[in-house]
């Protein structure tokens, strides 16, 4: 089994992929189509009898936000970031249980304290633009160019 998302996202990827080539008759059969793809065979006949489904489809009721809110925080993440004021934690939480408020009308429970980093882990692409300053780097790249300049 993977541990790690990045890992288990990939081998999603790659059971979705197996299951397209199966049905468009690219791969004659599971077996070989399990060999192709690197996956377990057992995994694609449960898949294709519609007896399982991924672990993120099973788990969807589990979660406190749709996949349409947390698509909305990590834009609106986007969208602060393209602005120039990219959100800090604390921002994003209010988002989320701002979000929440809108849905369900009530005054939501405080969040989590482990849910930020799991939400991270969601969404890797996010963690780069949370904590990162656009403008630390710029100006250490200006200091180390004039410190360069000067001594050389």
């Amino acid at each position: 089994m993977a541990t790690t998302k990045k890992v288990t996202s990939d081998y999603e990827k790659r059971i979705q992929l197996a299951i397209a080539a199966i049905k468009a008759g690219q791969e004659p059969n599971v077996p070989t189509a399990s060999e192709s793809f690197d996956v377990n065979r057992h995994t694609l006949y449960r898949r294709l009898a519609g007896t399982t489904v991924s672990h993120t489809e099973a788990h969807q009721e589990q979660q406190r936000w749709t996949p349409p809110e947390e698509n909305a925080i990590v834009k609106w993440c986007f969208a602060q970031d393209d602005i120039g004021f990219p959100p800090r934690l604390d921002m994003v939480k209010d988002m989320a249980l701002h979000l929440e408020f809108k849905r369900t009308s009530i005054s939501p429970s405080p969040i989590g304290h482990n849910w930020m980093s799991r939400f991270l882990k969601r969404h890797p692409g996010l963690a780069l633009k949370l904590s990162c300053n656009r403008y630390s780097l710029l100006f250490g790249f200006e200091y180390r160019l004039i410190l360069s300049m000067f001594y050389d």
